[in-house]
């Protein structure tokens, strides 16, 4: 599955508004993941792959903590990149 995130805050990573990311098809790539599009998240990714960290924005104190004040992203779009999930 691809998602498409707005993006608020950058840590790591592209410094665009916009991103992609894909699941893949195991629980451990968070391949059963749902997003409310009401909810903010902070996502974790890792070669293109939303990872298990990822959650609710509002339950990662510890995480925000640790990361800082982060960035704000600038214009523009990532681009979906195909990957191949074995």
């Amino acid at each position: 599955m691809t998602y498409e995130f707005k993006v608020d805050t950058v840590w790591k990573g592209p410094l665009l508004e916009t991103v992609f990311v894909f699941s893949g098809k195991d629980t451990s790539s968070c391949a059963n993941m749902r997003f409310d599009i009401r909810r903010d998240y902070i996502v974790y990714e890792g070669n293109g792959l939303i990872v298990s960290r990822t959650g609710l924005l509002a339950s990662a104190h510890e995480d925000l903590t640790e990361l800082g004040e982060g960035q704000r992203p600038v214009s523009g779009t990532s681009e979906p990149r195909p990957i191949s999930i074995d």
